[in-house]
């Protein structure tokens, strides 16, 4: 829960990886963000960046990372690095999903909540082959919600000028909505909204009692509802 920030997109020229790497170091530096420096150089005989839609079992990598990662304060970190076939990733998805090993299987129950607290169940058999694991690999997130809308839209701004510069396919979802509107009134009820259902939440659960007998998927439920009925008001 939190707004959050997911992208995904590929180096154009992987000669400028020095140059991204000291530009995104040097805007890291001005506003005093940490920030840590990966491998600097790809391998001269690493394959040619990956384009298109090539997330099949061709898209390999050598298993390290290349490039810059930055933590705005209250953000989490945001990554700025590759694989050796050129694709964005992150450590986290590096550790998460980096080596395929066999085809998974998995059952994934998703329940929603209307504003009557009452739930709409819906059940998904979820494959998770090399297409799945390369698609997770190659998404990066970071949630903003805790760094503040002014934060959020400062990360966005450097995203916008990387990807302008420096990538190609970039695709970017920003759930405060800036990025597709250069909207900062809305970047900010965004923010605001989505305090109150965080802070909602986490006084729901410790204030409100459970009742005899009530299990957790019940008294979640009430409490989501409470917040809706909240929310109207």
């Amino acid at each position: 829960m939190g707004i959050s920030i997911h992208y995904s997109g590929r180096i154009t020229d992987k000669r400028r990886l020095p140059q991204l790497i000291e530009e995104v170091q040097e805007i890291a530096s001005v506003h005093s963000w940490k920030s840590q420096i990966y491998e600097r150089v790809f391998p001269t005989d690493s394959e040619a960046v990956a384009s298109g839609d090539s997330l099949n079992i061709d898209s390999t990598h050598d298993g390290n990372l290349y490039g810059i990662d930055f933590t705005p304060e209250g953000s989490e970190t945001v990554s700025v690095c590759f694989l050796s076939n050129g694709r964005m990733s992150s450590i986290l998805q590096l550790a998460c999903w980096g080596k395929f090993r066999e085809e998974e299987h998995y059952t994934v129950v998703t329940e929603e909540w209307d504003t009557n607290g009452k739930t709409r169940s819906s059940t998904e058999e979820l494959v998770l082959d090399q297409t799945e694991f390369n698609r997770m690999l190659y998404k990066c997130s970071t949630k903003t919600q805790f760094a503040g809308p002014d934060t959020h839209e400062l990360i966005i701004g450097v995203l916008r000028y990387i990807s302008n510069n420096f990538l190609s396919d970039f695709e970017l979802n920003d759930e405060g909505e800036f990025w597709e509107t250069g909207d900062s009134e809305l970047l900010q009820k965004n923010f605001i909204r989505n305090g109150f259902l965080i802070d909602s939440f986490e006084t729901g659960l410790s204030n409100t009692p459970r009742n005899p007998g009530e299990d957790l998927d019940s008294f979640i439920r009430r409490i989501a509802s409470q917040i809706n009925r909240k929310r109207e008001e």
